[in-house]
């Protein structure tokens, strides 16, 4: 083994090499990038299967009756906040990724059993306790429901819905947001809306401005504008820009002056700026009037609710313009909302916010549990997506080590819900390091990675993966999609709370290079041209044991495809007897300059080669020897004219082709053999009179 070693790794470097010396021009990437690659690998695949573990522990805990899950392990129920916002759902999509058995046997089955059992009011869910095996509340009670419902959707659904589409989650999501807007409960001078908790309204307005474009249902649109009224016509204009925890839709006042600057208050602010972003697409209106006091209440948060190395306060009270403590645990959810006012202002003074929180941000290592620290990730994970910061990178290694080591021989984190807040991060992460890329069906021992190269110049980006496998292994690899917009419709794609980022992207349509660029046992290939769909709905791979896949893919062209490089033009037809001669341009419509060769099946072309330059165009001629004038018989014998000298209609083809690529213009010309020639008119080619063909030449009766 000693001895092959040098033998493997010098033929790994030339046949980089020579695969550098292939690539035409695209982002330059270098051998050193699949070092990088093989990295990533190795990291998501321990982040993989930390999660695939959490969720073999968790699932041993199940209810035997109910087959719920509990909300911690110490407490037997069921609750639509906890259970099903922050745990449940990190179990559904660690199994999309890691173990499709596990997602469509008891994790659907949780899905099922959850809306039979929990379901109280409408499609609204309840606590649920394994004792009794009923409700934890025996009377309805709106505001926990409301609130239960909220998370759910927020957390938990949300997500799962981004990550994996239409599904029954899906719908699930769907119909516990549609009883969110007929029971909204609270009334204001803008119609009614779920609460006068700044929590439970900003979970409502992230996730019907989600769902609004998604389906098109007005309840959503409708609920997202009164509560965006609600907010910026009459709770910021009387609380100084800012929002507070509670506010009394009927005295018009605090009732609670905090803002709330972590997790549980932060909410409202992304919320907020979700409804803006809503109505600049589908209120204009709504979005004029909105504008002025989305951007004082950013001033404001800027100006007063940050510490001095640029993070947030842990909280504000907008009475006394104290703030104290942070930063807190979810510092980047606040500063989502700041991005998103720098993407729809332009204004750079909150995209260099962001970038200073992320700098600072790195001086904080050590966090109050497994949750604190996903939330501190997560936070990380998006702002990382749209501003690349290395020290942050770096950081963000650093501390899924320290929540990583947290986790348990049997898989629990620690034993409550926020475990399955780690589990996101650990997927989160794993996707950033495949860029968006994913296997099925994965298996501990297989290493995916990727590095994405030219992020910056997209569409013309390339991803360089590297697939490594102990054991044989067949399956198909899946490059990611604009899922926001393809599961959400969201545009733009700003930074959300429960986002997963998308790191590199196929689009339906359009077409993709793929070169295998060939590693251990895997030889190098020309490279293939696939459709988007084919990447993202799995490419088939066939792997031996001990390998590993390495390949490029880089983008190639958007629709519609096969638009000329090349056009010819001339006249329609060509008549009279003798030496007769027409004009024809040829337009070269690429950026570069092209040969060009000429061919005709009739006569001949002066210039048959040309030289044409970038954009530019040239005439040739196309000259021939007409033959004389021919009579024309008629079923009936003899010969008609109709007013006519008798015609003989043929034709010819002219062909420009470029000598550097397939393309090619076609031109035909109708050559009639009658030297009077004044009008020509063809009706839809040839057609069929008395069983024989004709050509319409002329106004008239025939």
């Amino acid at each position: 083994m000693n001895a092959r070693l040098p033998f493997v790794v010098l033929t790994a470097v030339a046949i980089l090499a020579l695969a550098l010396t292939l690539v035409p021009s695209a982002p330059a990437w270098q051998p050193s990038d699949f070092d990088l690659a093989r990295r990533h690998a190795d990291q998501a695949n321990e982040l993989f299967a930390r999660s695939h573990h959490f969720v073999e522990g968790w699932l041993t805990h199940r209810d035997p009756t109910s087959g719920l899950i509990p909300q911690n392990l110490k407490s037997p129920q069921w609750t639509p906040e906890n259970s099903a916002a922050d745990n449940y759902p990190f179990m559904v999509l660690t199994a999309y990724f890691t173990d499709e058995d596990l997602l469509r046997g008891p994790l659907t089955d949780i899905l099922h059993q959850e809306i039979r059992l929990t379901t109280r009011v409408g499609a609204l869910p309840d606590a649920f306790g394994f004792g009794t095996q009923t409700f934890v509340r025996p009377e309805v009670q709106l505001d926990p429901l409301i609130f239960g419902a909220a998370e759910y959707c927020k957390d938990g659904l949300l997500p799962v819905t981004e990550v994996m589409g239409r599904t029954e989650w899906f719908s699930r999501l769907r119909a516990i947001a549609e009883g969110l807007c007929e029971r909204a409960p609270v009334q204001t001078d803008f119609g009614p809306i779920p609460s006068t908790n700044a929590e439970v309204n900003g979970d409502v307005m992230q996730v019907v401005c989600r769902l609004y474009p998604a389906t098109g249902d007005l309840r959503f649109l409708r609920l997202a504008v009164a509560m965006g009224d609600a907010y910026f016509l009459e709770v910021l204009p009387k609380n100084g820009y800012l929002p507070c925890h509670f506010w009394s839709f009927t005295e018009h006042k605090p009732l609670n002056p905090r803002l709330g600057l972590n997790d549980h208050g932060s909410e409202i602010l992304g919320g907020l700026t979700e409804v803006y972003a809503l109505a600049v697409r589908y209120s204009p209106e709504k979005a004029e009037e909105y504008q002025p006091v989305v951007i004082r209440m950013m001033d404001q948060l800027l100006a007063k609710c940050r510490r001095e190395d640029g993070l947030w306060f842990n909280s504000y009270d907008t009475a006394t313009g104290q703030g104290d403590g942070g930063p807190p645990d979810t510092w980047g959810y606040i500063l989502n909302g700041v991005y998103t006012c720098y993407l729809l202002t332009g204004d750079e003074r909150y995209r260099d916010a962001v970038e200073q929180a992320m700098k600072a941000i790195c001086s904080h290592t050590e966090w109050s549990g497994a949750d604190a620290y996903a939330d501190a990730i997560e936070s990380g994970i998006v702002l990382l997506n749209r501003i690349d910061v290395p020290e942050t990178w770096e950081w963000e290694d650093k501390m899924v080590a320290a929540m990583s080591a947290i986790q348990q021989p049997d898989g629990i984190i620690e034993g409550w819900h926020g475990d399955g807040n780690v589990a996101r991060s650990w997927l989160m992460l794993a996707l950033a390091k495949t860029a968006g890329c994913r296997i099925q069906p994965w298996r501990p021992d297989l290493r995916l990675g990727a590095v994405v190269v030219g992020r910056d110049s997209n569409p013309d980006a390339a991803v360089l993966i590297s697939l490594r496998t102990e054991q044989p292994w067949t399956g198909r690899l899946f490059v990611d999609h604009p899922r926001h917009r393809d599961h959400f419709g969201v545009e733009p794609n700003y930074p959300r709370l429960n986002e997963w980022p998308e790191w590199y992207t196929v689009e339906d349509g359009s077409r993709y290079s793929l070169r295998v660029l060939g590693s251990r046992n895997v030889p190098p290939e020309q490279p293939v041209v696939y459709d988007g769909g084919v990447l993202r709905r799995g490419l088939p791979l066939d792997l031996p044991a001990d390998s590993e896949w390495l390949a490029e893919i880089r983008f190639v062209s958007a629709p519609p495809h096969g638009i000329p490089q090349l056009t010819l033009t001339g006249p329609d037809f060509l008549g009279g007897t003798g030496d007769v001669q027409a004009p024809l341009t040829v337009t070269n419509l690429s950026p570069e300059p092209r040969e060009v060769t000429l061919s005709s099946d009739w006569g001949t072309l002066d210039p048959p080669r040309l030289t044409l330059p970038a954009k530019g165009a040239a005439t040739v001629t196309l000259r021939g020897t007409m033959p004389g004038t021919v009579q024309v018989s008629v079923p009936q014998g003899g010969t008609e004219t109709h007013g006519l000298s008798p015609v003989d209609v043929t034709s010819a083809l002219v062909v420009a082709r470029s000598a550097s690529s397939d393309s090619a213009a076609t031109h035909r010309l109708l050559l009639v053999t009658d030297a009077n020639l004044t009008d020509y008119r063809d009706l839809a080619g040839s057609n069929t009179y008395r069983g024989e063909d004709y050509w319409w030449l002329n106004d008239g009766d025939l």
